[in-house]
């Protein structure tokens, strides 16, 4: 079982149930040994991570750089010798089995045989040899994946009736056990083992059944039983849930195969018809419509003793009053129409006939006009008339400058301008403000009353008595020679403050720009030259190196030349005959940094935590280390000091131990200890 795990997927509480994979790829915690390692281990009491190395149930797919704990991407079983299998695979040996790879064997209850179909049953255990190591040995594949040669992809083995052991694609006609799937490339899918108190498996459930190889599944297609293959293919299907209201199946419309789809019935989709025709139920009882034409002209379709009939539509059809002004369209009433004797009187309700739906009607039509009637009335023969019109209370809508009506009148905003205004009408109280610029001959000056104000800014005090403020007086704020000698009290200014344009040398100011000779005891004489402080604080040239070594300007004291090995001239550094390899420490009692004395001996002196890695032991216990970083770029002897103290040689360290090591070359020895 060491290479059989399962990786959680979820966290479980005590008790409870959750997810864990134990065939796949997932992301895992990895304790990494050294960076180039591919494949990763359990370690017994370790829940949290996996450890890597050069074995192990895991193959690391991905993993973060570095060693230690980091995420990484695993695939497990990792298969191979190492690895594991996903397979359940049974280890069976016989003496002379003669099998062969393929064969299907049975568990007879004592020992493992050809599978004959005549007496295997729905719950025998069955097994297909995957494997033979030498003639005496087999691997059965109970359950998972091998690889066989020979078979017809994506096709089901069932175990044949006629051939012990044998394998055959064609489905047996009763109480057929299914072996494996052969899916391509070698590769079958074995589900032999027992299948269990429900009888043998018929087909395999796990989508071996689904062939989208033969014909490619396109968008919106589903997948739809094909009997004859025992497969699920992709073939098209009406989408349709739900179905709007009113609507039909209809189509192709693109195409003679293009797919039907719902759309709301159209007139197009009825089949055409003679002209003159009306698709009508013309019985007396229920029945499909079907074509009824109207084979002679003036004719209107009618229901006539329960059935539908083509008939001119009769007088007697009218009832009488039937016509009323509702049923008459304006215009509707002309004299073609009155002189059909269509619409009889008794069918025309009274008053029927308006103003609005007669459009013309015949003089001959008009019975006993009155002489009036033919022409133009004049005035003198309208009787009754008024002498005079009295008017009645009513109001009207004003407008204009005016809102309202006469009765409530009001003048519109803006309405009155200059042109409405009276001169002299706008009086002080009529006013609320005024703009100056609305002021005409105001004198130019106004003569002011006694008042003064207050000062701010760089000033205090009042128009009246004004102050410079304290501090006011800055740089910015005075002129160039402004201040003068004379204006300088004695001892007022610090040197602090002064910012000279002249050297003193020896009480002679020396402004720039003016020679300074006669100085110097040894003035500089050539380039390169540089003047550093002497006794007693005297200046002193040093002589220069033109084209030589650079030149550096330090604050050393005591120097006299620049050396190219400059770190001793630090002046916390002091360096005393440096030796091969060694190193500076800081000396606290003196506060400068000093090279290490060398050891007693020959060798490296003193040497600083080195990692090593045993790759070998010699004898008693003394091992071999690789050190890194290798130095000295070499495997030397290193004596372990806790098994050398315990006296006790039978204890070791394994290969490929770590070990962190630190110590001083001893008296004599020409390694490192």
């Amino acid at each position: 079982h060491a290479n059989r795990f399962g990786i959680l997927q979820e966290p479980i509480a005590a008790g409870g149930v959750g997810r864990a994979m134990v065939a796949g790829v997932t992301p895992m915690r990895l304790d990494i040994d050294a960076e180039e390692d591919e494949l990763a281990a359990i370690v017994t009491d370790e829940t949290g991570s996996l450890a890597t190395g050069d074995e192990g149930g895991a193959r690391i797919l991905w993993k973060e750089p570095g060693t230690g704990a980091a995420w990484g991407i695993v695939q497990f079983p990792a298969g191979g010798a190492a690895g594991g299998s996903p397979n359940l695979v049974l280890t069976v040996t016989v003496t002379n089995h003669g099998w062969l790879v393929g064969d299907v064997l049975r568990w007879t209850g004592a020992t493992w045989a050809l599978a004959d179909a005549g007496v295997v049953g729905a719950t025998d255990v069955l097994g297909v040899v995957g494997r033979i190591p030498d003639e005496d040995t087999a691997l059965l594949v109970l359950w998972g994946i091998c690889c066989l040669d020979g078979l017809t992809p994506h096709t089901d083995y069932w175990l044949d009736p006629g051939v012990p052991g044998g394998l055959t694609p064609t489905k047996p006609g009763e109480n057929g056990r299914l072996v494996l799937h052969h899916a391509q490339d070698r590769l079958c899918v074995v589900r032999a083992g027992s299948a269990g108190a429900g009888g043998g498996a018929d087909r395999f459930a796990d989508l071996t059944d689904v062939d989208v190889i033969t014909t490619p599944p396109a968008d919106k297609q589903a997948p739809i039983w094909d009997a004859a293959a025992e497969r699920w293919k992709p073939h098209d299907v009406i989408l349709a849930d739900p179905v709007p209201a009113h609507q039909v199946l209809a189509g192709p419309v693109s195409g003679p195969d293009a797919k039907p789809d719902f759309r709301d019935f159209e007139v197009g989709d009825l089949k055409e018809i003679a002209g003159t025709t009306v698709l009508a139920n013309a019985t007396g009882a229920s029945a499909r419509p079907t074509a009824f034409a109207a084979t002679t002209d003036d004719r209107a379709l009618l229901r006539v003793g329960g059935t539908l009939q083509w008939l001119q539509i009769p007088t007697g059809a009218f009832a009488d009053g039937a016509v009323t002004t509702a049923k008459l369209a304006d215009g509707a009433v002309t004299a073609p129409k009155l002189a059909a004797n269509a619409v009889t009187t008794a069918a025309v309700a009274d008053g029927a006939i308006t103003d609005a739906k007669i459009v013309t009607v015949a003089w001959a039509k008009i019975t006993g006009p009155p002489q009036t009637a033919i022409r133009w009335p004049d005035w003198s023969e309208v009787t009754g008339k008024p002498f005079q019109f009295p008017p009645t209370p009513h109001d009207h809508v004003v407008g204009g400058d005016l809102a309202g009506t006469t009765a409530n009148a009001q003048i519109v905003a803006g309405a009155v301008g200059t042109l409405e205004i009276a001169d002299g009408s706008v009086t002080d109280p009529k006013l609320v403000s005024l703009a100056w610029a609305k002021l005409t001959g105001v004198p130019s000056t106004f003569p002011p009353s006694a008042h003064d104000h207050v000062l701010g800014g760089d000033l205090t005090g009042t128009t009246a008595n004004a102050q410079i403020a304290a501090n006011a007086v800055g740089n910015a704020e005075l002129a160039a020679n402004a201040v003068t000698g004379p204006k300088i009290a004695d001892g007022t200014i610090p040197n602090a403050k002064l910012v000279k344009d002249y050297l003193t040398i020896a009480g002679v100011d020396y402004h720039l720009g003016d020679p300074v000779t006669n100085l110097l005891a040894n003035p500089m004489t050539t380039a390169g030259d540089l003047i550093v402080g002497g006794a007693a604080g005297a200046p002193t040239r040093l002589p220069g190196n033109p084209g030589g070594t650079l030149q550096i300007l330090t604050a050393k004291g005591g120097v006299t030349q620049l050396l190219p090995h400059t770190l001793d001239l630090m002046e916390d550094v002091e360096i005393t005959t440096p030796q091969d390899k060694q190193t500076l420490a800081y000396d606290a009692a003196s506060s400068t940094w000093k090279n290490t004395a060398a050891a007693a001996g020959s060798g490296h002196g003193q040497h600083p935590a080195l990692v090593g890695k045993i790759t070998a032991k010699t004898s008693g216990n003394v091992y071999v280390i690789t050190l890194y970083p290798e130095y000295p770029s070499l495997a030397v002897a290193w004596v372990t000091s806790v098994t050398q103290l315990q006296g006790d040689t039978t204890k070791t360290i394994p290969p490929n131990t770590w070990a962190i090591a630190c110590g001083v070359l001893k008296t004599g020895q020409a390694g490192t200890s």
